[in-house]
């Protein structure tokens, strides 16, 4: 299968997904919002502030590794 990355023009946008909902061949892989994304990195900053104060202990990289497995 191949990949494209499509620019759509925000006022087209849902005329655009919906038109293409209706293929059956076209698979439509969605992103994170930017503001997910921002709310994301806020809540690592913050948990990584927690664990340099010591009030929240780390998760060892190897287990870290183990766990991105599991979710595939």
């Amino acid at each position: 299968m191949k990949q494209i990355t499509l620019q759509v023009p925000d006022e087209q946008y849902n005329f655009f997904m919906d038109m293409i909902s209706k293929w059956d061949f076209i698979k439509v892989q969605k992103t994170a919002s930017k503001q997910k994304t921002i709310d994301d990195l806020k809540e690592a900053f913050t948990e990584l502030a927690q664990i340099k104060a010591g009030k929240k202990k780390a998760t060892p990289f190897a287990d870290f590794l183990t766990e991105l497995k599991q979710s595939e």
